[in-house]
C-alpha cells in the first residue's frame, strides 16, 4: 500500500534542498537529512527510493549549472 506521508517527505526534502546544496558541507548535510527522514519512517524501501531520486535530481541540477559555468568548483 502507498503511503502518502512518503511522498510528502521526499518533496519536503527536495524544496528543502532545491536548486541545490552548495558546498561540500551543505551536500554533507544534505545526506544526513536523508538519512534522518529515512530512519524516521523505518528505512521504507519506497521513501528510500524517492529520496534517492531527489538527491539525484539536486545532482543533476548542481551538474548542470556547473556546465553552465554558472557555479565553480566550490561544491566539490
Amino acid at each position: 500500500m502507498l503511503n502518502n506521508q512518503y511522498y510528502r517527505a521526499a518533496y519536503e526534502f527536495h524544496q528543502k534542498w532545491s536548486p541545490y546544496p552548495v558546498t561540500l558541507d551543505d551536500w554533507s548535510k544534505a545526506a544526513g537529512d536523508m538519512c534522518k527522514i529515512s530512519n524516521e519512517c523505518d528505512n521504507d524501501m519506497l521513501l528510500m527510493d524517492l529520496l534517492v531520486s531527489a538527491y539525484s535530481d539536486l545532482e543533476r541540477e548542481w551538474k548542470s549549472a556547473r556546465e553552465r559555468g554558472e557555479i565553480g568548483d566550490e561544491g566539490i
